[in-house]
């Protein structure tokens, strides 16, 4: 029996082909890669990385949230290359 699962979300396409690219550097698939993000997200009971608390005010719509979040992701992935 197969043990997995479908699951569709909407992506910023710039993120998802750098991120894609990045991950087939070390020879993994974008998949692969978001499974491990969500293994260490439950092993950490949380994000596998630290996030800041600050006195951010919330977003206003979640276009305005979906912006931000591409921002850094393409900043993280800028970072690590």
């Amino acid at each position: 029996m197969n043990n997995t699962a479908s699951y569709s979300f909407r992506l910023d396409i710039n993120a998802k082909n750098k991120a894609q690219e990045t991950y087939e550097h070390y020879g993994i698939s974008l998949a692969s890669a978001i499974n491990a993000f969500l293994v260490k997200s439950i092993e950490a009971g949380g994000f596998p990385f630290k996030v800041a608390q600050g006195k951010a005010e919330p977003f206003e719509t979640e276009e305005e949230a979906d912006e931000f979040i591409s921002a850094a992701v393409r900043r993280m992935l800028d970072e690590a290359r």
